[in-house]
């Protein structure tokens, strides 16, 4: 993690902690769940999520795949304010355990306020109800074929051009 990752959040603003744990067995990925729930709890702050199922949350990297296998666990905490949370890292660094920097990628974020949340939501839903194109029917079902064969779905060609 940068030194400056929790530059952007306020200092008396709640920050959350989002871990990808690269582990050999799946008690050591406990090992370092309870070790963050500890550590969160001491800093007044609490675990949110321990999933164990990372694998379809991610974006594989395909240069480095060896890595992308070999993380195990999902750790989301939650902490009241930026000091805490900053706190509860040095902490979690400072202890000698079995989990490197490079086998822990810890993210700092600021979650989302109830005002923000309202705003990101309905807004832009009540602007696409404004400016709403209808969906053209078409009747004919070669010329609707020909278009669905035409079109590029996430960038692959249809079957046939293969």
């Amino acid at each position: 993690m940068k030194a400056d990752a929790f530059s952007s959040a306020p200092p008396n603003r709640p920050v959350s902690l989002i871990d990808l744990v690269q582990s050999e067995t799946s008690e050591a990925s406990h090992s370092f769940a309870e070790s963050a729930r500890r550590v969160a709890e001491e800093e007044g702050g609490r675990l949110m999520i321990a999933n164990e199922a990372v694998h379809p949350m991610i974006v594989p990297d395909e240069e480095n795949r060896k890595t992308d296998d070999a993380l195990r666990l999902l750790v989301v905490t939650h902490y009241p304010t930026r000091r805490a949370a900053e706190a509860a890292l040095t902490k979690r660094e400072g202890r000698d355990g079995e989990f490197s920097k490079e086998t822990v990628q810890t993210f700092a974020l600021r979650p989302v306020n109830r005002i923000e949340s309202l705003f990101g939501r309905t807004l832009p839903h009540t602007l696409g109800r404004l400016n709403r194109q209808s969906v053209p029917e078409i009747k004919l079902a070669e010329s609707r074929d020909a278009l669905i064969e035409s079109a590029l779905v996430l960038g692959e060609q249809p079957d046939k051009a293969r």
